[in-house]
C-alpha cells in the first residue's frame, strides 16, 4: 500500500509539473500597398502548414488580431514590420508563447514575403526566412518553401519545450530519502582528500550556459545579408528612377513625329534618342543587377 501511495504521488507530481503546451499565434504584421490580400492569403496559408506540422492549435492571424485588440493595444499591422513592435505582440499571446510574423511587400507582379518564429523571453528569432514569389500562382509557388518553414519552426519549438519540461519535472522531482541507520554511520572524506596518492578536483558546479541552451545562438551573422539586400534596394530604385527616363525621352522622340519626318531638329532628336537609349540601358542594368542581388540576398537570409 505504501509503495501504490508513493507511486501514484509521483505520478501527481509529474503531471502537475509538466508545463501547459505553449500557445503559438500568425501574425501579420505589415499594412504595405497593394499587398493585403496576399498577405492574409500567405498567412492562413503557414498557420495550415504549421497545423499540418503537429502545431495543431496554432492560432490564426485573425484570431491573434482579435485578441490584441482585446487588451487595448493596436493590432499587429501598425508594427510595420519592427520585430520589437512584434515581440509586443508576442507578450500580449500569454507566457510561454510563440509569434510567427508575416511581412509581405509588392513591386509590380513580384512578392517580397519575410517570416519570422519568435518565442517568449527569447530575443533571438527562432527561425528567420525570406522568400521571393510571382503573384502569378502565388498560392502553388509558396506551398512548398512555406511547408519547410512550418516544419522546421515545429522541429525547434518542440526541441525547446522538451528542454523546459525536463527542468520543471527535476524542480518537482522529490528527493530520495537516505538510507536507513544500520547502527554505526561511515564518515565521508573531505571532496578534496587524497586517495592513492591523488587529489581529487574541487567540485564545480555546471555551467548554466551550456551547449544545450546555446543551440539557439549559433546563427549566422547578418551583415552580409542587409548589405546584400540594401543593394538590392538601391539597384531596384535606380533601375525604375532610369526607366522613368528613358520611357520619358522616347515618348517624347515618338509624339514629334510627323508622317516621315519629325517636328524637331536634327540636335533635339539627336539628344532625345542618346537620352532614351543610355537611360534604358541602365535601367536594364540595374534591374539585373537588383535581381541578383535579391536572390542572393533570399540565400543569405535562409542560411
Amino acid at each position: 500500500m505504501t509503495a501504490l501511495t508513493a507511486l501514484l504521488t509521483l505520478l501527481t507530481l509529474s503531471a502537475a509539473g509538466e508545463p501547459a503546451r505553449p500557445r503559438v499565434g500568425v501574425a501579420i504584421i505589415s499594412d504595405r500597398a497593394g499587398a493585403g490580400p496576399m498577405s492574409e492569403t500567405l498567412a492562413t496559408q503557414l498557420q495550415r502548414a504549421l497545423v499540418r506540422e503537429g502545431l495543431d492549435q496554432t492560432l490564426e492571424h485573425q484570431a491573434v488580431t482579435d485578441q490584441v485588440r482585446e487588451t487595448g493595444a493596436s493590432e499587429p499591422r501598425s508594427c510595420k514590420g519592427a520585430r520589437s513592435c512584434a515581440q509586443k505582440v508576442l507578450v500580449l499571446l500569454g507566457a510561454r508563447a510563440a509569434l510567427v510574423t508575416v511581412d509581405v511587400g509588392r513591386l509590380g507582379s513580384t512578392v517580397a514575403v519575410h517570416l519570422e518564429a519568435l518565442l517568449e523571453g527569447s530575443e533571438r528569432p527562432v527561425e528567420v526566412t525570406d522568400l521571393t514569389l510571382d503573384t502569378d500562382g502565388l498560392q502553388e509557388k509558396a506551398a512548398v518553401p512555406l511547408t519547410l518553414f512550418a516544419r522546421t519552426v515545429a522541429q525547434k519549438l518542440a526541441a525547446r519545450w522538451s528542454r523546459d519540461s525536463k527542468v520543471v519535472a527535476s524542480d518537482t522531482t522529490p528527493p530520495v530519502p537516505p538510507p536507513a541507520s544500520t547502527g554505526s554511520v561511515a564518515r565521508t572524506p573531505p571532496a578534496d582528500a587524497p586517495v592513492d596518492g591523488w587529489t581529487r578536483p574541487p567540485l564545480t558546479p555546471v555551467d548554466a550556459a551550456s551547449d544545450e541552451y546555446k543551440a539557439f545562438d549559433d546563427s549566422p551573422s547578418r551583415a552580409p545579408a542587409v548589405v546584400v539586400t540594401a543593394v538590392a534596394g538601391v539597384a531596384a530604385a535606380a533601375a525604375v528612377a532610369f526607366l522613368v527616363v528613358g520611357l520619358t525621352a522616347k515618348g517624347q522622340y515618338d509624339s514629334a513625329r510627323d508622317g516621315a519626318g519629325t517636328t524637331l531638329t536634327r540636335y533635339e532628336a539627336d539628344q532625345l534618342a542618346g537620352r532614351a537609349n543610355t537611360s534604358l540601358t541602365v535601367a536594364l542594368v540595374g534591374g539585373s543587377v537588383a535581381a541578383a542581388a535579391g536572390i542572393l540576398s533570399g540565400v543569405l537570409w535562409t542560411r
